[in-house]
């Protein structure tokens, strides 16, 4: 079934049902099993107890997945301990590293937030913690409305348990438990290397040993011959890629020839690991480019029987890499060039274009404006905060604010356009997201759902320069400032603009 280990797919899926009796505190197995093992106790903190169900051991063996998987997300910060409990995402083990001191009565996250502004009390981090503490606890998004702190899977975007991500780091996990050093790929670096989408599918079948070399056809349907035909050895993608005589000669003038003196311990992910060290992007891409004209030229001496020189496919491989990423410019040109512009409603009364900018000097800036369908200028509003939000979560706080005006002035039916994808997408899904946006991502559904006839849609950055500015403007820290009727003398010139285009 292509798993490593069965033990640990195992323990990923126990982890789910874990998974869903801490998410489900209230369902009936939720309850009868908090009834018997953990009547005064949270789950995580579940015992075996005295003469323990099958299931409740088997539940319990995946207690430490999920335990090791977790991370609080800040509701009202009653719940979290400030110094014991994971709660910090873009801290290095999840926790905050300075010294421990008294902040309040409590050692509760919640001593730390100003309930009034629903915001980080500036002037307690400051003086209790380190700086580097300091600017990951000001990332963290407060949420607009008092809610319950929860726990979220710390391993997925949307913080909800998969046993996909559960396998894959309980693995790592015992790896390196019992002595192996193990480096997983970084996939993220990988698949946004600049050469073809062929190049990475090809080079991801053979980074797991699945492309379909003599020896691997053999293995998998258990009969044919595994013997390379142009030597006799047994085809293996070690052979075909490293081994063989003709591959061998290819190799030669590389300066990469030099990782390849390898023993029988060589793995294709291993070498990836180590070409991630050593090398930069550029030549990684040069490597799988190599590589794929090495299998190219492999099939083309079976199947067509055509042979090139050996010492003419790293020169050929080279040219086409370079030819690929002229194209890749000459296209991104092209698709600059085509500029999209503001377009005023076409089914509703007004349009909300809204933007989030991170400021130079500190904190967040919001901004909003409301056109009509003539394209004329009705309303726009900013406001700046003290919070160094995440770009998602500002954008989102950005459609919050422009819903929140819109409302208040009576500027509706409508539709409101943001030029993030993410947050449009966050607002378009069904299921709940557990991830700090989440709250928020509610809170605006609500307020869509109470508004009515009101619709949320992508707009390029082209053609929602009016926000983009407004939101870089400058304002008192807290304050909301707005323009009716009139507006201010910074974005006449893309106003104007922007009209330009309605009779195109």
């Amino acid at each position: 079934m292509g798993f490593r280990s069965l033990h640990e797919f195992n323990l990923a899926l126990l982890g789910k049902q874990f998974w869903n009796l801490l998410q489900k505190p209230n369902s009936l197995v939720a309850r009868v099993m908090k009834s018997k093992y953990y009547p005064s106790r949270p789950i995580l903190e579940a015992e075996l107890g005295y003469n323990p169900s099958y299931v409740w051991r088997s539940l319990l063996a995946a207690q430490r997945v999920v335990k090791e998987g977790v991370r609080w997300r800040i509701g009202d910060g009653r719940k979290v301990d400030i110094w014991q409990d994971r709660w910090v995402p873009s801290a290095e083990n999840l926790k905050v590293s300075s010294p421990v001191t008294l902040i309040g009565e409590t050692t509760s996250v919640s001593e730390l937030l100003d309930v009034n502004t629903r915001s980080w009390n500036q002037d307690l981090l400051h003086t209790h913690f380190s700086h580097q503490d300091m600017l990951h606890i000001l990332k963290i998004p407060i949420p607009r409305q008092p809610c319950e702190d929860r726990l979220v899977w710390r391993l997925e975007k949307r913080g909800a348990y998969t046993v996909k991500t559960a396998y894959h780091f309980w693995r790592n996990r015992e790896e390196e438990t019992v002595g192996e050093l193990y480096t997983p790929i970084d996939w993220d670096r990988y698949w946004g290397l600049r050469v073809s989408p062929k190049v990475k599918v090809f080079g991801w079948k053979w980074i797991r040993n699945i492309l379909p070399t003599r020896a691997n056809v053999v293995d998998r349907i258990m009969r044919g011959c595994d013997e390379c035909p142009f030597c006799g050895q047994r085809e293996t993608q070690h052979h075909i890629f490293l081994d063989c005589g003709w591959v061998r000669r290819v190799w030669r003038p590389s300066p990469l020839s030099t990782m390849f003196e390898k023993g029988e311990d060589f793995t294709c992910e291993n070498w990836m690991v180590r070409l991630q060290k050593e090398e930069n992007d550029a030549e990684i891409g040069k490597f799988l480019v190599a590589l794929w004209f090495i299998w190219e030229e492999r099939n083309s001496q079976l199947w067509n029987k055509t042979k090139l020189e050996e010492g003419e496919i790293l020169g050929k491989a080279s040219r086409w890499l370079e030819e690929y990423l002229e194209h890749q410019e000459e296209r991104m040109v092209l698709s600059m060039q085509r500029v999209h512009r503001w377009r005023p409603p076409e089914t509703t009364d007004f349009k909300i274009n809204v933007d989030a900018a991170c400021l130079e000097g500190g904190g967040s800036g919001l901004g909003m404006v409301i056109r009509n369908r003539q394209g004329l200028f009705c309303f726009a509003a900013v406001r700046r905060v003290r919070d160094s939000w995440t770009p998602e979560f500002a954008e989102l706080q950005a459609i919050a604010f422009g819903l929140e005006i819109a409302e208040q002035h009576h500027l509706l039916p409508g539709m409101i356009e943001s030029d993030c994808q993410t947050a449009i997408h966050l607002l378009r899904r069904e299921e709940r997201s557990l991830v700090e946006e989440g709250d928020l991502v509610d809170e605006i559904k609500e307020m869509i759902d109470r508004v009515g006839s009101i619709s949320v849609h992508f707009s390029g950055r082209t053609s929602n320069q009016v926000a983009h500015i407004l939101a870089h403007s400058i304002c008192g820290w807290g304050e909301t400032e707005s323009w009716v009727g009139q507006p201010p003398y910074f974005i006449l010139s893309q106003l104007e603009s922007d009209s330009c285009t309605i009779s195109l």
